[in-house]
């Protein structure tokens, strides 16, 4: 299959470029693109002409349409003979995550999309009354032309109320309504945001020396802490600031080569439950991060002809790091094009037990496959061959 990029830009394709990236992360919603090409001078004045910064564009791998989105920037070199330029593009959600909400009596934005997406009501009020939690976000992001897609038609259907903070950005209140549901928010290839849960299911093997050409990983320590402590408060008895509250604590400890605490506050109204929920997440989302590795593979495209994609989990065969194969999550997909190394990804992956998808704590109960990862560590006696200090 033939991965040539193209850029259309007012019905026009071009293909002359000479150097690509294009990423895409997961608990982001906004995937990017740069575009770099050189050329003669002529050429040049009509690439000032052509790509100008807020135009509506798309971009095509092959046949497959990977981004759709605007020019925000036009980064421009050049000499008397000669430029050098590049075309920064971000999917259109970009507006949700810099824009605030739009007054009172907006109009609905123009929503291109072949997906099927959550139809924005003629509710044009920001104040939302006991409606489904999809459909405050659709009525949301619509004024900016953008969908939501739910990808489980069984979620965000309770009713909730909601006051929109015109000083926050779109995106913010979006994460006021998910705060507490488990729920990732991504964009797709046509610029619709994305409420989808954390992939369980294995999709494909990359194994070091094969599919995989190289790898690396910081092993930062830097947020490792022995114990975590959330402490938050509850009405109830007792007294302080003159309030009735409760104190409530949560706690969760980790194997370290010294004593390291770190507490946390739970500003919301909380339970022992949940704070304990918050402390255990904490300390496996800080061992996930830890834990992430990144590697490079030739091509765009996993070995069942697909083009890679975030939240996805994958078995990775790396004896290097690991003294038995493991399942990973995919976190973020970059595809790079370049004279020097041809066309290659670099994919992000970390243990799936201790991500979170930014709007709370992870559970300590999630689920992301047959065996938690934690789980596995324990059976096995440790998977890693660099591990912690301590563990």
């Amino acid at each position: 299959m033939k991965d040539v990029v193209s850029l259309t830009v007012d019905g026009e394709k071009y293909e002359f470029f000479t150097d690509i990236s294009i990423s895409s992360s997961l608990n982001a919603i906004t995937r990017n693109a740069q575009i770099t090409l050189t050329g003669t001078l002529p050429t040049g004045q009509m690439f000032l002409q052509k790509f100008t910064v807020g135009k509506k564009v798309q971009i095509h791998v092959g046949n497959e349409l990977v981004l759709t989105g605007y020019i925000t920037a036009t980064p421009f070199n050049y000499t008397a003979s000669s430029f050098s330029a590049s075309i920064a593009v971000q999917s259109k959600t970009i507006d949700v995550v810099q824009c605030s909400p739009m007054k009172a009596g907006r109009s609905i934005g123009k929503i291109d999309t072949s997906a099927h997406i959550v139809t924005p009501s003629s509710n044009t009020s920001l104040c939302f009354r006991e409606q489904r939690a999809k459909q405050i976000i659709a009525d949301l992001i619509a004024p900016y032309g953008v969908g939501l897609v739910v990808e489980d038609s069984a979620i965000l259907n309770e009713p909730r109320s909601y006051d929109v903070d015109p000083n926050k950005t779109v995106l913010s209140s979006l994460k006021d309504i998910i705060n507490s549901d488990d729920l990732w928010l991504c964009d797709d290839e046509e610029g619709n945001i994305v409420v989808t849960k954390k992939a369980d299911q294995i999709t494909g093997t990359l194994t070091l020396g094969k599919e995989i050409k190289s790898g690396n990983s910081a092993f930062d320590g830097s947020n490792l802490f022995s114990e975590w402590e959330v402490v938050g408060q509850s009405s109830g008895k007792g007294t302080a600031g003159g309030k009735n509250v409760n104190c409530k604590t949560g706690s969760a400890t980790m194997s370290f080569s010294r004593a390291r605490y770190k507490c946390l506050k739970n500003d919301s109204q909380c339970s022992d439950s949940s704070t304990q929920t918050q402390a255990d997440g904490e300390s496996k989302l800080a061992q996930s991060e830890f834990r992430t590795t990144n590697y490079v593979v030739q091509g765009w495209r996993d070995a069942n002809g697909n083009l890679w994609k975030i939240n996805k989990l994958v078995t990775i065969d790396d004896p290097f790091l690991f003294n038995q194969r493991i399942d990973m999550l995919v976190k973020k997909v970059t595809f790079k094009l370049s004279n020097t190394d041809g066309m290659i990804t670099e994919i992000e992956v970390a243990p799936p037990d201790g991500i979170k998808s930014g709007n709370k704590a992870a559970s300590s109960k999630t689920a992301v496959s047959k065996k938690k990862f934690s789980d596995t560590k324990r059976d096995t006696g440790g998977i890693y061959l660099n591990p912690i200090a301590g563990q």
